[in-house]
């Protein structure tokens, strides 16, 4: 079986969570916390109260030193330009009749005021091209109004139900500056 691949983290503290789990986190916690309290029994009582309180924050140290690391190398792996979130769906305008869903996605140097963008929705980690449209205004705040104005395969009842703005649809939904050659020679022929 194949291994999912994982979207890049969206937040600070998502990343700080992965990379708390991918280093094995809960298990170093445990591992961590057994050998202090060992640490305990095993300093002389004659050391002084300091000593046993350093071996527990080394400990402590130690592993948030190695999550942090793990966190600066995942960013660094991940950097560079990300798709926007989708983060709402309207019915379209009246100027736009024809079109099927008005969307608002979140700030992107990577989308141009009129440029044509695919719209694709992923379903059983297959991203389906759903749909093609345009960026129709980018907002004082980065943000991008996308209208979707042709329809590849997904049907006026599904565009309908992603106005209801339903967040487990919206986050399924993918918008790219870009459109595969066949479906552009297909709008073209429009």
């Amino acid at each position: 079986m194949a291994e999912k691949a994982q979207a890049p983290p969206r937040t600070f503290v998502e990343l700080l969570y992965r990379s708390f789990m991918a280093t094995y986190g809960p298990f170093l916690t445990v591992v961590g916390f057994v050998l202090t309290v060992i640490a305990f029994f095993v300093v002389p009582a004659t050391a002084t109260w300091p000593v046993r309180w350093m071996l527990v924050l080394a400990v402590l140290a130690a592993y948030a030193v190695l999550v942090l690391l793990y966190a600066a190398y995942t960013a660094f792996r991940t950097t560079g330009q990300r798709l926007p979130i989708v983060r709402c769906a309207q019915a379209c305008p009246k100027a736009f009749h024809k079109a099927k869903v008005l969307f608002l996605l979140d700030p992107s140097e990577l989308f141009a005021h009129d440029a044509i963008v695919s719209i694709y929705y992923m379903q059983d980690d297959i991203e389906r091209l759903i749909g093609m449209g345009r960026v129709i205004n980018i907002q004082e705040d980065g943000r991008i109004q996308v209208l979707a104005t042709h329809d590849v395969e997904f049907g006026d009842v599904q565009w309908q139900d992603l106005v209801k703005n339903d967040v487990t649809k919206l986050r399924r939904l993918i918008v790219k500056p870009i459109i595969p050659a066949f479906a552009l020679e297909a709008y073209r022929n429009e």
